[in-house]
């Protein structure tokens, strides 16, 4: 049976990090899915799936994976990867009948912010 949990996993990942004590000193609420409202200040996460995958078999479906992409926006790289890190011990390893697994990390600087990004693919 095909669940949605996959498919709305970003709605489980930010309520995760939002109730992680630190997470929330550092960003408040700022977490967002696609695209930030116009005029938040930094710093804040925005987040996307970037895919959702299935494997069956004759008997139906056995395997669904999603893997989802957050991008922390500062204006200091160490105030970035002090979310990275949080992000990765909140969100990295097994809770809540899901496997978190970094896949990806890059970080870049864009339009006078600093750009951190993590891939996490979810079994």
């Amino acid at each position: 049976m095909i669940s949605e949990e996959k498919l709305t996993i970003g709605i489980y990942t930010r309520a995760k990090m939002l109730a992680d004590a630190e997470i929330a000193s550092l960003l408040g609420t700022k977490v967002y899915p696609s695209v930030a409202p116009e005029g938040t200040l930094s710093p804040f996460i925005i987040y996307e799936r970037d895919s959702y995958d299935t494997s069956s078999t004759k008997m139906g479906v056995f395997r669904e994976e999603s893997d989802i992409v957050f991008e922390v926006v500062t204006d200091d790289y160490d105030t970035g990867l002090e979310i990275i890190l949080a992000m990765r011990r909140v969100l990295q390893g097994k809770h809540g009948g899901f496997t978190f697994e970094i896949m990806f990390s890059r970080e870049y600087y864009m339009e006078k912010k600093f750009r951190q990004l993590l891939q996490f693919k979810i079994s």
